[in-house]
């Protein structure tokens, strides 16, 4: 059995250790229009300085990190460098989250962010600088994070389940989500792809008649832009839809854009990055452990970025799901 010894702990959920249980790494080549493949030699190098680092997959095509990470811990790994960008670390989180052989507590993962947002990694204090990134695993800062399941309706009507980990989306979030996703298929990424999605798509949207319901309270009900769910504060790159999301409070926040017109939202685009969302008129948020979305017409629900079905869904929180390295906390 390995073991490990606590040098301090700054909070009752955040510790630092030493640690001498092995790390594999799980590395997505084509995360970031497949600029991993070409930078793996120069993370490997960074990862070999990692006394305990020990070995390496590659996952081969979309999904795949789900299956990889549930192998290797029937294969006795219990500790996961993730290689790539919030769509990487989502899926190793839905792997960890969708098997009941190894209990969460005694799973770890850390993320080396190489992808265009980075979101879930901006929250976390994690540097995108490879070494930097490296450093912040051999620290070992570890934090235990919530997450959310989310219930929501397939393109069959059949009720599928999946797992949050940073931010999901209801309506216009998840239509902008579906042509980033688009944009980068075609080798069209970079770090403005979200931007010029959500410009895109705001003319194009047709408001649905949402009903939104948090423990038990309904907090809006009219035709609605897009709903914002949030474990994160981070989305889209930068975008702060729901600035006041904690990770580990056991809460779940979500922000309503209403009934607003679309001048009205071009005019307050600037809220969506600025932290001020709340003030404007028109949006409602509110945070909980359950939440119900429902609409007249079937609205299109994304996860972590992957547009995924449609509604209703339902998001309740999973407290304390997973062990997470994070940076240090910013001064």
């Amino acid at each position: 059995m390995f073991k490990f010894i606590v040098l301090y702990l700054p909070n009752e959920r955040t510790h630092l250790f030493m640690d001498l249980t092995p790390w594999i790494a799980i590395v997505n080549p084509s995360a970031a229009s497949g600029r991993i493949a070409k930078q793996w030699s120069d993370i490997f190098s960074h990862l070999q300085e990692m006394m305990v680092f020990s070995e390496y997959v590659f996952s081969e095509y979309p999904g795949h990190c789900t299956k990889l990470v549930q192998d290797l811990l029937k294969d006795g790994w219990r500790k996961f460098i993730i290689v790539g960008g919030d769509g990487t670390l989502s899926e190793v989180a839905n792997g960890i989250m969708s098997q009941q052989a190894v209990p969460y507590k005694d799973i770890t993962i850390s993320l080396i962010p190489c992808g265009t947002g980075n979101d879930w990694s901006k929250a976390a204090n994690i540097p995108t600088d490879i070494r930097e990134a490296v450093k912040c695993i051999s620290r070992g800062h570890v934090a235990s994070q919530d997450v959310g399941k989310v219930t929501y309706t397939d393109d069959k009507g059949q009720t599928q389940t999946r797992y949050m980990v940073n931010t999901a989306g209801v309506g216009y979030d998840a239509e902008v989500c579906m042509t980033s996703n688009s944009l980068k298929a075609q080798g069209l990424e970079d770090h403005k792809t979200y931007l010029k999605s959500t410009a895109a798509n705001l003319f194009k949207r047709v408001k649905k008649d949402t009903t939104v319901i948090v423990d038990g309270t309904e907090i809006s009900h009219c035709p609605t832009l897009s709903i914002a769910i949030g474990n994160g504060r981070f989305s889209g790159g930068g975008m702060t839809m729901v600035p006041d999301a904690v990770p580990n409070d056991g809460l779940i926040n979500v922000t309503v854009i209403g009934n607003l017109t679309k001048m009205k939202a071009v005019l307050n685009l600037r809220a969506l990055y600025n932290g001020s969302i709340y003030e404007v008129r028109g949006v409602r948020h509110a945070k909980g452990k359950v939440i119900n979305i429902s609409s007249t017409k079937p609205d299109y629900v994304e996860i972590d970025g992957e547009v995924v079905g449609f509604s209703p869904c339902r998001i309740e929180v999973v407290p304390n799901a997973l062990n997470v390295v994070v940076g240090a906390p910013k001064s």
